[in-house]
């Protein structure tokens, strides 16, 4: 479900600013305090949420953050109205808190102790290498008009963080 969610953020970060001031109708202040209330939310929250994954387990602390994480995307997908919109950012980025800590121990639970750096530096750049090559994937997927290409990618899971499993899985072996 992460690789999912991931593989669909790094599709609408890009198209994002397009749709907030063509759509609707926000000032670049507007969406500057947006993205910043997202940013905070998520400081805040890692400051405050970080070890939940330590006191609760790993699979609850994700579910939870992804289901939070989920809001930003209702919030655009339902509405109009700015505060909500707002509230939906505050609330993902809640959820990021709640999510990446979690994962990053998730992935250090399963790796010995002398591939850890690796690991997450390997996790890292593929994230990053993801973010990089989304634009293109959009405007190859919008250019083509191509839903069942873009499904297809999706359930292949080619993202940062399935690349990064299937990494970790065959290193394990």
């Amino acid at each position: 479900m992460y690789k999912r969610q991931i593989f669909a953020w790094f599709f609408i970060d890009p198209q994002l600013p397009f749709y907030v001031f063509d759509e609707l109708g926000w000032s670049t202040a507007q969406f500057g305090a947006a993205i910043s209330f997202y940013g905070w939310a998520t400081l805040v929250g890692i400051l405050a949420l970080g070890q939940s994954s330590d006191r609760w387990g790993r699979k609850p602390v994700i579910i939870v953050g992804l289901t939070l994480h989920a809001a930003q995307y209702v919030g655009l997908m339902f509405t109009n109205v700015y505060w909500v919109i707002i509230a939906s950012f505050i609330i993902a980025g809640l959820g990021e808190a709640l999510v990446n800590p979690a994962l990053s121990a998730a992935y250090l639970d399963i790796t010995p102790e002398e591939h850890r750096s690796r690991v997450m530096g390997i996790k890292g750049a593929v994230s990053s290498l993801g973010s990089l090559l989304a634009p293109a994937l959009v405007h190859e997927q919008t250019s083509i008009a191509s839903f069942l290409k873009a499904d297809l990618l999706m359930h292949l899971g080619f993202d940062s963080k399935g690349v990064l499993s299937v990494h970790i899985s065959l290193s394990k072996h």
